[in-house]
């Protein structure tokens, strides 16, 4: 088994890495399979769904370092190009993953990566958003081949990895506040 861990970077347009999105994904990686074929279907999948992200994104990067860490095995930059409306970059939906039943597995058999920045629409994520992000775990998840390449989730605690078994997104926003954009300025006035 080859555990690689592949970090999807979606770029900001304002180019400060602080800015950027990043999903952490590990899959095990066995021949014929190989790191950059998988990372091309990454992209693809990401791509496919770039309408649902806001215009602050521009560019893709996909960095993939083995198990131990160290520096990346493969890098590679895709084109992405959010062409979604203007939008704050906090706002995300959640994709959460489980390796058992959701509902009964314990904590360390559930996971979650936050899809965005997304150009919201309204008060909740419309059906198409949800059914939008179900479908990119989907694509996830059949990255590579089936015998060859799996998706899995890795409990730093326990020491293990387990094959995730369902998706799930909720019908509402995640906000994620640390995604916040670093102020370049700050206007003040005298009111006295």
């Amino acid at each position: 088994m080859a555990h690689k861990r592949y970090d999807v970077i979606i770029h900001s347009t304002s180019g400060l890495p602080r800015d950027d999105s990043v999903n952490s994904l590990w899959f095990d990686v066995n021949a014929p399979d190989t790191v950059a074929g998988n990372a091309d279907e990454l992209a693809a999948a990401y791509a496919a769904r770039v309408g649902l992200y806001t215009t602050a994104c521009s560019g893709m990067h996909i960095k993939v370092y083995d198990e131990g860490g160290g520096s990346p095995v493969f890098t590679k930059a895709y084109a992405f190009v959010g062409n979604g409306s203007a939008a704050p970059s906090e706002v995300a939906l959640c994709l959460s993953y489980s390796s058992v039943d959701a509902a009964a597995g314990p904590p360390r058999g559930r996971g979650r990566i936050y899809i965005g920045p997304f150009a919201a629409g309204g008060e909740r994520p419309s059906a198409f958003q949800v059914t939008s992000v179900l479908a990119l775990g989907q694509a996830i998840a059949a990255v590579g081949t089936a015998s060859n390449t799996t998706w899995k989730m890795h409990s730093k605690t326990e020491g293990v990895f387990r094959k995730i078994e369902s998706i799930s997104v909720d019908d509402a926003w995640d906000i994620q506040r640390r995604r916040g954009l670093k102020p370049l300025a700050r206007t003040r006035q005298d009111v006295q």
